[in-house]
């Protein structure tokens, strides 16, 4: 994702939710945005065990739940050199997640992630028979890869429960409160009673957890550091995982070693047919650059 201007919300007030008033936001610095939600494989193996779904999204977690595993993602990713410290994993901000889901600098404008046709690109519950989230990658990616940031599993975002303002913001971060934000709608709901969920602009409040909450991970500069740097390489080992990802994860500790070559993330743009290419650093931004959350054993870059 690279920096742009984008207007955040809408002046829909017909919603559970307010989304209003449209507003300006400027995002200053670049960032990758998952391709899917992380997976039941990914959580697993992070978490230090084995087993999983490699395609269906991890749910019933909490916000907390989310920024914990975030964290112990860096720590793992930072130990085997996949990562620096100057960038971490992080649940997307709620504005890094709306620019992304409306396809960034690429949007093309439409009211879903990637059509206006909800069927092209969401689960919902009339087109998956069921209530409760499916495999990931069923439908249409949008604009830059990414996938079900419409429907499928409701997604945590690094936000707290409030109103937007008017003003125009840049890096805008909310304030605490006892209830956060989840984005993207779920196959819970029906679209025929509740299509502005599903929307890039709609919003749901929620304090807890059920089996249709799920979230994606975005890799972010990390201020601690104290790095702001736009030609920051931060991601720069990655490409020494080669032609295979099995070898870097040899000295990791305390992540599951059983998962060893399946998780690990990577970045990637497409090359053609089922092969992605390493990208070394975060300062060769493409569209097409996306986390890739779930990496096949047997894998060859082009």
């Amino acid at each position: 994702m690279e920096p742009g201007t984008f207007t955040m919300g809408s002046s829909n007030r017909n919603v559970q939710f307010s989304e209003s008033p449209a507003h300006q936001v400027t995002l200053t610095q670049s960032y990758l945005m998952g391709e899917t939600e992380v997976t039941e494989a990914l959580w697993n193996a992070v978490q230090g065990s084995s087993g999983g779904s490699t395609t269906q999204p991890q749910t019933s977690v909490t916000w907390q739940e989310a920024n914990d595993f975030a964290g112990k993602l860096t720590t793992a990713a930072r130990q085997v050199g996949l990562i620096d410290n100057t960038v971490r994993f992080a649940l997307p901000t709620e504005a890094q997640w709306e620019f992304a889901a409306k396809g960034g600098n690429l949007s093309k404008g439409y009211l879903y992630s990637v059509s206006n046709d909800i069927n092209d690109v969401a689960v919902t519950r009339e087109n998956s028979g069921s209530n409760s989230p499916t495999s990931v990658k069923t439908k249409q990616p949008n604009e830059l890869g990414l996938y079900d940031m419409s429907g499928n599993a409701y997604e945590w975002v690094d936000a707290y429960a409030g109103s937007y303002t008017s003003a125009a913001q840049t890096d805008p971060v909310s304030h605490p409160s006892g209830t956060y934000v989840k984005r993207g709608g779920s196959n819970y709901h029906r679209f025929s009673s509740e299509s502005y969920l599903f929307t890039t602009t709609g919003r749901y409040f929620y304090s807890g957890t059920d089996w249709t909450i799920g979230f994606r991970l975005a890799l972010v500069y990390d201020s601690a550091a104290g790095n702001t740097a736009q030609n920051s390489s931060g991601a720069n080992n990655a490409a020494q995982t080669g032609t295979g990802t099995g070898n870097t994860a040899q000295s990791a500790s305390g992540t599951g070693n059983a998962a060893q070559s399946a998780w690990y993330p990577l970045f990637y743009k497409q090359c053609g047919g089922t092969q992605f290419l390493p990208i070394p650093g975060m300062e060769e931004r493409r569209h097409r650059l996306v986390l890739r959350t779930v990496i096949p054993a047997a894998w060859t870059p082009c």
